[in-house]
């Protein structure tokens, strides 16, 4: 696996400069529960997903990898020539606005590479990196309004998503209420570095212990947040 420093860094501040300002008010809710098994390359996913009160029916993609084991609702199967995940369309019932689904599998990654060379996926002994273009997650195509994320991973691991880390008592869990376009998940054997940036947590995640490094970045990361404050306000 390649090292993530550089890359994950200038991933994750380009992420969150290049955020959209959603116009639509219709957004999905997750509340995932995730379980890694690095040595077997393996993923076992909960998910509960709650629809927008205007959509009974929506679409979504897989990795072509992951055997559903239970839905809470049938799933009709989409044909999309060319796709490179399994797609499939969720109908639910009158009055009902949640879908619960879990499913398993080696998820399967392309080779190619996206901004910054950073791998499509990669879920590994030495570290994993799912975002949607792996499909890890069901992908549709409204934003996702909240999300609640519970990542149950090696005792010497840790990992990291999108919004604030709620704890880290050996299940790491992430929340945000903020629309995003995408959900993440890094993990591996990091050394975090933590500090005070007005009301807000600067974290550094470095794969070795190197606290001068991550003085530089934290620095940077706080010029970053000070200069899109001020040009796009609170």
């Amino acid at each position: 696996m390649p090292r993530l420093t550089l890359p994950l860094f200038f991933f994750v501040v380009a992420w969150l400069i290049s955020l959209p300002l959603h116009a639509s008010h219709e957004f999905v809710e997750h509340r995932l529960s995730v379980t890694l098994d690095p040595a077997e390359g393996h993923l076992n996913v909960e998910d509960k997903i709650t629809f927008p009160s205007t959509i009974r029916s929506l679409e979504f993609s897989l990795n072509p990898a992951f055997r559903i084991e239970h839905s809470s609702v049938p799933i009709e199967p989409i044909l999309r020539l060319g796709a490179r995940h399994k797609a499939f369309r969720v109908t639910l019932p009158p009055g009902e606005r949640e879908w619960h689904v879990r499913y398993q599998g080696k998820p399967e990654f392309s080779g190619r590479r996206t901004h910054g060379q950073m791998p499509l996926g990669v879920l590994a002994q030495d570290g994993a990196y799912l975002d949607g273009n792996s499909a890890w997650y069901p992908l549709s195509r409204l934003p996702v309004g909240h999300l609640d994320l519970e990542i149950h991973h090696p005792r010497e691991w840790r990992a990291l998503s999108v919004g604030r880390l709620v704890a880290e008592d050996g299940v790491s869990r992430w929340s945000t209420q903020a629309p995003v376009d995408d959900i993440y998940l890094i993990a591996g054997p990091f050394q975090r570095y933590q500090r005070r940036h007005a009301d807000i947590d600067i974290s550094v995640w470095l794969r070795s212990d190197e606290p001068a490094l991550a003085d530089r970045y934290r620095d940077v990361m706080g010029g970053y947040i000070n200069h899109y404050s001020e040009m796009i306000g609170t």
